[in-house]
């Protein structure tokens, strides 16, 4: 028999996101995560613009290091 799982909705919130410039390329990272102030596409080396998309809440534990 199958068994009826309930599912957790994912929390989603307006996030901040570079997107590539090149209508040819999907490639966008969240701005939390880029390395640089204006990155360049990893996918494509195009340029990038900043834009907002509901994407699924994470969290970058990288900024929150303590350093000693």
């Amino acid at each position: 028999m199958y068994s009826r799982k309930t599912f957790e909705e994912i929390e989603q919130k307006e996030t901040e996101v570079w997107s590539c410039t090149s209508p040819e390329c999907n490639g966008w990272m969240r701005q939390d995560f880029s390395f640089t102030d204006i990155p360049a596409c990893p996918l494509c080396q195009n340029t990038m613009e900043k834009e907002a998309r509901m994407l699924p809440v994470v969290e970058n534990l990288s900024n929150k290091m303590v350093r000693s």
